[in-house]
């Protein structure tokens, strides 16, 4: 299997709920879990795959944040919006300064449009969520480099 499926499985998993995931199919085989000490999530993920008749090989990924690195979460359940309307900008793109108070995206719930602002100043490393994804109540949403 590709790294980018296993790159693409570790994204999912990292923006869902789930403590634990492991999938078997085949030759293939990964298991997820996260932990949280002392506030910063961390993410171990291990997998085996075993590709034509070698030794399997297990790959680790252990991802935290930094201290100079924030993860945005999402205040409610809804859906997730990058732009004000369908035919507007998206607030903001990967890589772009963001001050403190700016509106990073909206989260429709209820027919409620609700504006989620930064409580920082930083630099948007990722978007961790794409327009119209349902997300749920504490999902990552935003990967910023705090200033």
């Amino acid at each position: 299997m590709e790294n980018l499926k296993y790159e693409k499985i570790i994204k999912c998993f990292e923006n869902s709920s789930l403590e634990e995931l492991e999938i078997s199919y085949r030759d293939f085989h990964i298991k997820c879990k996260k932990t949280n000490t002392n506030n910063n999530t961390s993410l171990t993920t291990q997998n085996k795959v075993q590709i034509n008749n070698e030794e399997e090989k297990p790959l680790v990924i252990d991802k935290k944040d930094s201290p100079k690195t924030k993860t945005i979460k999402s205040p409610i359940v809804g859906t997730f919006y990058r732009a004000p309307s369908p035919d507007s900008a998206v607030f903001i793109n990967e890589g772009e300064a963001i001050k403190k108070g700016q509106t990073l995206c909206i989260i429709e719930a209820m027919k409620m449009m609700n504006e989620l602002e930064s409580d920082c100043e930083g630099k948007i490393l990722e978007i961790l969520v794409n327009s119209g994804d349902l997300v749920e109540y504490d999902q990552p949403l935003f990967k910023v480099e705090v200033l």
